[in-house]
């Protein structure tokens, strides 16, 4: 696990180290330029949020296409699996690696969400909550990711079906759905994490008919709860079950060398 994660910050640290500080001094410039500029126009801390999550969509994928199927196209995986680790490990390995990196990528886009305007005045507990909704997402996206990694022989592809699979879930769905049966929008929606945190701040009610008081409102949902906790788990729950599918994956018997295990005459 710690020789993944230097080899993480090597990617980083390593020949290329100008060129790659050149890049972050220059992402980190516009970030806080964009912060400067939220913070002063009170702008919405939910644009702020589809903004983070929006880059997390992007870079995630980019971190950790190639973990697997990266070290299959540069011929280093055979030497992976005569080390002295098991495939969980490597699995857990290559997740661990890119965490540091996930987490200083939240931490620099926490800065935004913290600076924007919160209409009820609540930004520690609104902050914070969908912070974690963001965290979540970002963890769990990198288990799907590396996931898709251990079932591809090319990075590439990998990538592209990540991409592709993020298109059909996060957009294509949810827009399908919605307009096939409007009444049932939000039930279809409610996985997508650019609707979970415009959804963070807002009480919700329920309308329930008594028989004997009549139509009655009755507070039987919390926004906090429903879409920053159940979110949070939810999103944790799928990394966990994407990395454990992962080891399955490597530990499919003539995976690694279709063939194999065929019968010869």
């Amino acid at each position: 696990m710690l020789i993944e994660t230097k080899r993480f910050l090597r990617r980083f640290m390593g020949a290329n180290v100008v060129n790659n500080w050149v890049v972050i001094l220059i992402i980190s410039s516009l970030l806080l330029t964009i912060n400067a500029m939220i913070y002063i126009n009170d702008f919405h801390f939910v644009g702020s949020s589809m903004f983070a999550l929006f880059l997390i969509v992007i870079l995630v994928p980019v971190m950790l296409h190639g973990a697997i199927a990266g070290e299959r196209e540069r011929r280093s995986w055979d030497m992976l699996l005569v080390a002295p680790i098991t495939k969980q490990q490597i699995i857990a390995g290559k997740f661990l690696g890119v965490a540091s990196g996930i987490a200083a990528i939240i931490a620099v886009l926490s800065i935004s969400i913290f600076a924007s305007d919160y209409p009820n005045g609540d930004r520690v507990l609104t902050g914070v909550t969908v912070v974690l909704v963001i965290a979540a997402f970002a963890y769990g996206l990198a288990g799907f990711t590396l996931f898709i990694s251990a079932r591809s022989r090319r990075s590439m592809t990998a990538l592209g079906v990540v991409y592709g699979c993020l298109f059909l879930g996060l957009l294509v769905m949810p827009m399908v759905t919605a307009t096939a049966n409007y009444e049932q929008a939000e039930f279809w929606l409610y996985l997508n994490p650019f609707y979970a945190v415009s959804q963070v701040n807002a009480e919700r009610y329920v309308y329930t008919e008594s028989v004997f008081s009549g139509a009655a409102s009755q507070p039987l949902r919390n926004g906090y709860f429903l879409y920053g906790v159940l979110h949070t788990i939810v999103y944790f729950a799928c990394g966990m079950l994407f990395l454990y599918l992962s080891t399955l994956a490597l530990n499919s018997e003539g995976w690694e060398h279709p063939g194999a295990n065929k019968e010869t005459t």
